[in-house]
C-alpha cells in the first residue's frame, strides 16, 4: 500500500516539475550569482581542485565543468561552474582576480534553499581560503565571505523577484504562496528524515516525506498516510490519507485536517528529540480504532493537487510590499 501511495505521490510531483519546467522557458532568468576570487597575484582553482572537492560531496551531479547539486528528499538544488568568469560580462574588483568558480541559485524558491546552500558554499571557501564578490543589491560586496551576508542577499533578491506586476500575477502566485514556519518545518524535516528512517526501518515504520497540497483555503503541508500503517507523522497541517484494503472501491484518496486524527494519534508516542517533533505510531497491524478512522473517511474525487517544494514561495515576500 505504501509503495503503491508514494509512487503515485511521485509520478504527480514529476508531472507538476515538468509542467512548471514548460513555463519557465523563454522567461527571463532571475538568478542569484556570487563569484569567489583570490588576492592579487595568487592563482585560483585548477579544474582538477575543483572536480576533486565536489567529488567528495554528496548529492553533486557532476558534468564538465560544472557541479550541479540537487537533494532528492528536500528538493534543493543549485550549482557551482568552473571557468574564466569575465567573458559573462562580470570584472573582478581591482584588489582581487577570479578563482575560476561560481555560484547560482535561482530566485523565486521557497527561503530553505539559501539556508542548504550556504554550508555548501562555506566549505569551498573554508577549503580554498576564498574570497568573494557578490554584486547584488543588499549582498556583501567584495572581500570576506559572511553567512549571514549571504542569506541576507539571496533573500533580499527573492523578496523582490516575488513583487507582481499586477493584481493576475499577484493572484497567480498567491496560489503557490506558503507561511515560512511551514516552509521550515517541511525542509527541516525531509533534510533529517533519511537519519530517521533509517533509525525507524527495522521497526518497520513509515516516515514520510512532508510534501504540500493545493486546497481551496491554500497551499498546506501534508504528509500521506497509507491504511493506517505504522508511521511517524510530523506536525503537518493535512494527512493525506491513501486507502487501499480499507477502501470499499480500491485506492483512493481522502484530505483531513490534521486535529481531525487526534484521538488515533493520541495513542501514540510523541517524540520531541528530533530536529522536528513527531508523533509516533508503532503497531504490527492497525489497532480496530484506526481501521474505523480510515474506513470513515469520505474520499475525494482524483488524486491531490501535490505542488512541488520548489514552486511554493515564502507568503511573507507576497505580503511585504
Amino acid at each position: 500500500m505504501i509503495a503503491r501511495c508514494n509512487r503515485s505521490l511521485l509520478d504527480t510531483l514529476r508531472e507538476f516539475a515538468e509542467y512548471h519546467k514548460t513555463l519557465q522557458i523563454g522567461h527571463l532568468k532571475m538568478s542569484y550569482d556570487l563569484y569567489f576570487c583570490v588576492p592579487k597575484g595568487r592563482k585560483g582553482l585548477s579544474e582538477k581542485d575543483f572536480r576533486r572537492h565536489f567529488d567528495k560531496r554528496p548529492n553533486y551531479k557532476k558534468a564538465p565543468r560544472q557541479a550541479w547539486y540537487e537533494n532528492p528528499e528536500t528538493g534543493v538544488y543549485f550549482s557551482f561552474e568552473y571557468g574564466t568568469l569575465t567573458d559573462e560580462g562580470w570584472r573582478p574588483p581591482p584588489d582581487l582576480q577570479p578563482a575560476n568558480v561560481s555560484f547560482n541559485l535561482n530566485y523565486m524558491r521557497p527561503h530553505p534553499f539559501a539556508l542548504e546552500a550556504e554550508p555548501e558554499i562555506a566549505a569551498l571557501v573554508s577549503t580554498f581560503d576564498l574570497l568573494v564578490d557578490d554584486p547584488q543589491l543588499d549582498g556583501m560586496g567584495s572581500g570576506t565571505y559572511l553567512a549571514e551576508g549571504f542569506i541576507r542577499g539571496w533573500n533580499a533578491g527573492n523578496r523582490f523577484s516575488c513583487h507582481a506586476p499586477d493584481e493576475s500575477e499577484r493572484a497567480r502566485l498567491l496560489e503557490r504562496a506558503v507561511p515560512s514556519e511551514d516552509l521550515d518545518l517541511a525542509w527541516r524535516w525531509n533534510f533529517s528524515r533519511p537519519s530517521l528512517d533509517a533509525t525507524l526501518e527495522r521497526r518497520d515504520v513509515f516516515v514520510p516525506t512532508v510534501a504540500f497540497v493545493r486546497l481551496s483555503s491554500g497551499t498546506v503541508p501534508v504528509v500521506i498516510w497509507g491504511d493506517g500503517v505504522a508511521i511517524a507523522i510530523p506536525p503537518v497541517k493535512y494527512l493525506v490519507l491513501g486507502r487501499d484494503k480499507f477502501s470499499p472501491a480500491g485506492l483512493d484518496w481522502s484530505v483531513v485536517p490534521l486535529e481531525a486524527a487526534a484521538a488515533v494519534l493520541g495513542i501514540g508516542e510523541s517524540i520531541q528529540d528530533h530536529p522536528v517533533p513527531f508523533t509516533l505510531l508503532d503497531w504490527d497491524r492497525p489497532p480496530s480504532d484506526v481501521e474505523q478512522f480510515f474506513r470513515s473517511m469520505v474520499p475525494i474525487a482524483g488524486k491531490p493537487q501535490f505542488m512541488p517544494f520548489d514552486q511554493t514561495l515564502p507568503l511573507e515576500h507576497l505580503s511585504q510590499p
